[in-house]
């Protein structure tokens, strides 16, 4: 019924979060029946962030997707 999208800048990360309050599932078994998981990691993976997917039967599901803005120095 809900969907929660967030973007919060903090210890310079910045963290793109969607989260819901559907069913969920058990992201063990995710079977490459779709390509959005797939999709949202790559992308992360591109732009050099952490991916992160968290999902409870009944309690929903939190995608989170976290950009360090801190550049290492030369």
């Amino acid at each position: 019924q809900e969907i929660t999208v967030a973007l919060t800048a903090l210890n310079g990360n910045l963290t793109l979060s969607v989260r819901d309050d559907g069913t969920g599932f058990d992201p063990s078994e995710i079977n490459g029946g779709g390509m959005g998981v797939d999709i949202m990691r790559y992308r992360c993976d591109k732009i050099g962030a952490e991916f992160q997917l968290r999902s409870e039967k009944q309690r929903g599901t939190e995608i989170r997707c976290t950009l360090s803005t801190v550049r290492a120095k030369p």
